[in-house]
């Protein structure tokens, strides 16, 4: 095989690497939120702000959404009653397609017992909608030291805020349940897109064996001179 072939060979080889690589991304946001004041009621002036890592992929709707599967690293600062107390996040919540939401079935529901009867209720679906107002869908998780989960999410019209449950007090600000506080938020999201563990090992293995290829074609043109 001529040089020429050769290096052809090798060209296209790359090629077909680096496109493969690029198709496996695991799609990291770096979701960044600063708190307001909650302007009225019993607890007002309280607030939250902090960061979220989340890692997620297309949610395979066609909605330009993204399923999160995990969140890596994250801190929520409560300021309540003027002091403000730091809490790490500590893990999401995963989809439980066998308990749906009463108002909207398309969510999954996590449900906070506090009464025999069992009608507190998180609605969430975990979604990821980037550069729109509707940044989280409902975004659940916990936090360390806080007994039930956390609610992340936004309307339509690009309003957001957390959510705490009360611990049974119902005198929270949520419309439709009294025991639930809705901290109001303002929040920005970067997108930190990486390779995936098997790109990466794809990737390098592709590199590797084209340096192979040239070291044999280095030996292999000594001998060819001895030859000629």
């Amino acid at each position: 095989m001529s040089h020429a072939a050769r290096l052809t060979l090798l060209v296209l080889a790359l090629v077909v690497v680096l496109f493969f690589a690029t198709g496996a991304y695991a799609d990291g946001f770096s979701i960044t939120f600063t708190g307001s004041p909650v302007p009225s009621g019993a607890y007002a002036g309280d607030s939250v702000s902090g960061t979220l890592d989340v890692v997620a992929s297309p949610d395979g709707l066609g909605d330009g959404g993204f399923l999160a599967s995990s969140i890596t690293d994250g801190t929520l600062t409560f300021t309540v009653g003027g002091t403000s107390t730091p809490y790490t996040e500590d893990g999401l919540v995963p989809l439980d397609p066998s308990s749906p939401s009463p108002s909207d079935p398309s969510n999954s529901a996590f449900y906070i017992c506090d009464t025999p009867t069992c009608y507190h209720y998180w609605g969430y679906d975990n979604l990821l909608y980037p550069g729109t107002p509707d940044l989280s869908d409902g975004l659940l998780f916990y936090l360390t030291g806080v007994t039930e989960p956390v609610e992340l999410f936004c309307s339509s019209s690009g309003t957001c805020d957390v959510g705490v449950w009360l611990n049974g007090a119902d005198n929270g600000n949520d419309p439709y349940d009294a025991g639930f506080e809705y901290l109001p938020v303002t929040m920005q999201e970067q997108d930190n897109s990486v390779p995936e563990p098997s790109t990466l090992l794809l990737l390098t293995s592709g590199l590797g064996l084209l340096t192979l290829a040239g070291i044999a074609r280095r030996i292999r043109l000594p001998r060819s001179a001895d030859l000629a």
